[in-house]
Formats: C-alpha cells, structure tokens, sequence
C-alpha cells in the first residue's frame, strides 16, 4: 500500500512512541522516588549524628539502578524506532522502484506496440497480397502471446514476494 501524504508514522510506530513515553515516565517517578528517598535518608543520617555522613550510603545502589535501568530503557526505545523508521523508508524506497519499473514497462510495451504499427504499415506498403485481415490477426496473436507472457512474468513476481514473505 502506497505511503499518503498525510500518514507521517505507522500505527506500530505510534504504539511503540506511546509505550516509550509511559515508560519513561513511569522510570522518571521511579528513579525520582528514589533520588528522593536518597536525600531524605541522607538528610536524617545527617541530622541524627553529630559526626560527618557515612561514605557507604545504602540507598545509592538503589539510584544508580534507577538511571541505568532509564538509560537502557531510552537506549532499547530508540533503537527500536530508529530501526522501524529505517524499514519505514526502505519499503517507501522499494514501492518506488516497483513504480519506476512499471513505467519502464509500460514505456517499452508503448514502444513495441508502435513498432508493430509501423511494421504493419511497412508490411501492408510492400505486400498488398496480405489482406488487413491477415494482418491484423497477426498483430493480435502478437500481442495476446506478449501479453501472456507479461502475465505470467507477474505472477512469478508475485509468487517470489510471497516467498520472500
């Protein structure tokens, strides 16, 4: 299916854009919570003993968990939209050259079917004997057999995208 102007990201991007925000804002209350249960702890075992504060704080591990797990979050997030992103133009990039195929198809099919006529008009100019009849039966036997021929090329590419699948 064709990209419209107006679609900017697919469904699955936008699913994953959500995910990503509510995770990233479900890691920033929990690595907040932390920063804040840090200082409060921190503060009280400042308050509580006249002497200077321990060097081992036992709730550091819990904030450095915290970012490390908000920064691996980020890192796998972005990655995953980077690479549907890419998929996204690489689709976008093989739908046009699908569509410039076509036209070069198109374009040389035109061009056999002018030759045919100017070999007609050749052909009825030097060989009155051939009757327009003949001629034209000739043309479309031609043409049938090209066109059974641009057929089953089709489905032989529509077979190999299958497989590919």
């Amino acid at each position: 299916m064709p990209p419209t102007k107006t679609q900017k990201f697919t469904q699955g991007q936008l699913i994953w854009g959500l995910l990503f925000v509510i995770t990233t804002l479900f890691s920033l209350c929990v690595a907040g919570v932390g920063v804040y249960r840090y200082w409060t702890a921190r503060n009280d075992l400042s308050i509580q003993s006249t002497e200077a504060p321990a060097t081992s704080d036992p709730l550091t591990p819990i904030v450095y968990t915290n970012i490390l797990s908000f920064i691996g979050l980020a890192l796998t997030t972005g990655l995953k939209w980077w690479r549907d992103v890419r998929t996204e133009k690489l689709a976008d990039l093989e739908y046009k050259q699908k569509e410039l195929d076509l036209q070069r198809e198109r374009l040389q099919f035109e061009k056999e079917r002018l030759e045919i006529e100017r070999e007609h008009q050749q052909a009825s100019q030097k060989d009155q004997r051939l009757t327009e009849l003949e001629v034209q039966q000739r043309e479309l036997e031609i043409l049938r057999l090209r066109l059974q021929l641009k057929r089953e090329a089709l489905e032989l590419e529509r077979q190999r995208q299958e497989l590919k699948q």
